[in-house]
């Protein structure tokens, strides 16, 4: 009985966090099976989690709660450990992926990200996955945009001075 619900809680678990959607969309991305053509959604999916990540570590709720695996309340240290190793540092990888290839960051509207995103929101509901309201959604999916453009003209400007 045990298994089936460790099994269960699996199925469940990982669809049910963006952060999973970001991390898949990035490994796949990485390894070719998603075109550079795709450059902004991935970007955009992982500068969500990145974000996304922080805000909810560092400003608020403060915690991130699992019913899966036995039920988690992660809080403090635990919570910031996490959001450093599956936000930040898949982040810096994909940033540095993209410069190391000369992959070109234009902004482009980033269909694949709105239908990850949409299919993601189809199915999960990050107001009570999360604990946020749809303001904190906005700001994070706007400071996320925002990182996006940002990153684009830092590229855009290093390739006319080098």
């Amino acid at each position: 009985m045990k298994l089936i619900n460790f099994i269960s809680d699996c199925f469940c678990w990982y669809p049910s966090y963006f952060t999973n959607w970001a991390l898949t969309s990035i490994t796949l991305f990485m390894n070719n099976y998603i075109s550079s053509n795709h450059t902004e959604s991935i970007i955009l999916l992982s500068n969500v989690s990145l974000i996304g990540g922080f805000y909810i570590s560092h400003i608020n709720p403060r915690f991130v709660y699992t019913p899966y695996f036995g039920g988690n309340k992660l809080t403090g240290y635990e919570l910031y450990l996490i959001d450093f190793l599956f936000h930040t540092i898949p982040g810096i990888i994909l940033y540095s992926h993209v410069m190391k290839n000369n992959i070109i960051i234009t902004l482009q509207i980033p269909y694949l990200a709105f239908l990850i995103g949409g299919i993601y929101t189809l199915f999960n509901s990050p107001i009570k996955r999360y604990n946020l309201t749809k303001k904190d959604i906005v700001i994070v999916i706007s400071s996320a945009y925002l990182l996006l453009i940002i990153s684009s003209l830092i590229q855009n400007y290093l390739l006319i001075i080098i």
